[in-house]
């Protein structure tokens, strides 16, 4: 059984394929991830933010000076903050 690539032009199911993920590329600009919540039940967006915030406690239990979360982390759980602010949810807040 040959297993090697086979080499010729790209069938056209490959090439929609490509097209379709260049659109969502142009969509959206780089840096800026798209963040909607507003599908998510507030028990889902509760979880989300709860995620981190014990992700943030086992980091620090960690007691290294090495950061397993970083800035992504913390902008996620801003933007889900502001979520829960906005529908008057009660949660722990993340100590950092």
């Amino acid at each position: 059984m040959d297993i090697r690539p086979r080499r010729g032009p790209v069938s056209q199911s490959a090439a929609t394929g490509e097209d379709a993920i260049s659109q969502l590329r142009e969509d959206r600009p780089l840096n800026q991830p798209e963040c909607k919540f507003e599908s998510l039940s507030d028990q889902a967006v509760l979880r989300l933010y709860d995620n981190i915030r014990h992700q943030v406690a086992a980091d620090k239990a960690l007691g290294s000076r090495y950061r397993l979360l970083g800035t992504s982390a913390r902008q996620r759980a801003e933007q889900l903050r502001q979520e829960l602010d906005e529908r008057g949810l009660k949660f722990a807040a993340i100590d950092w």
